[in-house]
């Protein structure tokens, strides 16, 4: 309408530019105010999940559960693993390792340093 009356020379542009600026004025505090209203849902909704997961029951734990092994038998070797996230991201290429009856084996080091991880015995 704005466009069709300055067409004509019944109002001026600057006019126009002046009206929509005062729609702008008058609908930001509105627009806030809905944006502060879906905040609050989420957060209500947010809220929610907490207190739901806050009242499970807790786990039981696993104290009781284990067993003691007084004499380990057994070995575990390893052979040419190859792991990896995905097919581009291999991070451990052809590992082998032996682990005797009873031993504790990690891998550690930075990958980006290391081809082949060091190991600890």
């Amino acid at each position: 309408m704005g466009a069709i009356l300055a067409l004509h020379g019944e109002i001026k542009f600057g006019v126009i530019v002046a009206f929509m600026i005062y729609v702008r004025l008058f609908t930001q505090p509105l627009t806030q105010i809905a944006q502060a209203v879906t905040s609050l849902q989420s957060a209500g909704a947010a809220s929610e999940r907490i207190v739901a997961f806050l009242a499970e029951a807790e786990l039981s734990t696993a104290v009781d559960e284990h067993r003691l092994l007084n004499h380990a038998r057994g070995a575990v070797t390893f052979h040419h693993v190859r792991f990896g996230y995905s097919d581009d991201q291999v991070t451990i290429k052809d590992f082998s390792a032996k682990a005797g009856p009873g031993q504790k084996i990690a891998i550690v080091g930075q990958l980006e340093q290391v081809n082949q991880p060091s190991l600890t015995y």
